[in-house]
């Protein structure tokens, strides 16, 4: 029989000891190959190690670990290669597990998850750190962002000369002594300035018929030919609103939408909020896109969102 030492050292007739788990997980070394008193590779018949939570992947090892392992490659200095490349020539190189399609948690920056319905990344959208779809093929800088503003900002009131001062321009006798639009006229009227940072292609208007002399209605649409629709049916002495998404055109260096009236009446309009997306000529969305700092998306931020809100404010 084998014994030990007086140092309690195995002797070396022993046969080989077992392996411990924990050490091999830890240490990240696998003995292959070795004979210890003649008993060849005897350590890799031994079940397969499964790691804990925390612990590394080992290549060739199944993992049992209910929570999360993790891969780590490199020194920390980085470089311009993937940390990760899988390759499978019959299938699919990788597989995430979906999650619920009503999965709501919140991602971190560059975080991915698979959903049911798609898989979503966490991002630092126009608007801030957000969980969003991931979008393939698109740069996501560029999708109109809807933002909704915190309170409506009171755009038009035809009855005013305060009311008036974001109509850009109106057709010939457009409103009355009274300050109410006169039957088949038109108004453009200022959502936001014109800046080379951002667009604003939509607006969310509420829209209002304030007492109207006769029966008739509102159209609200891009600066241009009147599309032969209407946003808002009113009847006489009936004060009503309606809410209309339209589109936006530019008009003397502002985003505008023009509101078209078929008869005598007061018009008044809330901005309740718009769509803004950046634009490929912008310098500070270059910027963020080749350095990508968190300085570049502030600045991003601020001037897409920052500036919106200054341009509704004046």
């Amino acid at each position: 029989m084998a014994g030990r030492d007086e140092n309690n050292k195995i002797a070396v007739d022993d046969p080989a000891p077992a392996l411990n788990r924990r050490g091999l997980l830890r240490g990240g070394a696998i003995i292959a190959g070795a004979a210890v008193g003649g008993v060849a590779a005897a350590a890799l018949t031994a079940p397969a190690a499964e790691a804990a939570d925390g612990d590394a992947v080992l290549a060739g090892r199944s993992t049992g670990a209910e929570s999360s392992t993790g891969i780590e490659i490199g020194d920390g200095t980085g470089s311009a290669d993937p940390t990760l490349k899988l390759s499978n020539a019959n299938g699919p190189s990788l597989y995430l597990e979906p999650l619920a399609a009503d999965y709501a948690g919140q991602l971190e920056l560059g975080q991915i998850a698979n959903t049911v319905i798609g898989p979503v990344i966490g991002v630092d959208s126009l608007l801030g750190e957000t969980t969003t779809f991931l979008a393939t093929g698109i740069d996501l800088a560029d999708l109109p962002t809807p933002y909704a503003l915190p309170t409506p900002v009171r755009v038009l009131d035809t009855a005013s000369a305060a009311g008036r001062r974001r109509i850009i321009r109106m057709s010939s006798g457009a409103l009355d002594s009274a300050g109410r639009m006169t039957p088949k006229s038109w108004l453009d009227l200022e959502v936001a300035v014109e800046e080379a940072d951002f667009v604003v292609p939509s607006a969310y208007l509420n829209v209002s018929a304030v007492a109207p002399v006769t029966n008739g209605y509102l159209a609200a649409y891009p600066p241009g030919d009147f599309p032969g629709t209407s946003t808002l049916n009113f009847q006489a002495k009936v004060t009503i609103a309606n809410l209309a998404f339209v589109s936006t055109a530019i008009v003397q260096g502002r985003f505008a939408v023009r509101i078209y009236s078929s008869a005598l009446t007061r018009v008044v309009a809330d901005l309740t909020g718009v769509t803004i997306k950046g634009t490929d000529q912008s310098a500070g969305l270059a910027a963020q896109r080749t350095t990508r700092t968190a300085k570049a998306a502030r600045r991003l931020r601020s001037t897409l969102t920052d500036r919106v809100r200054r341009s509704l404010s004046r």
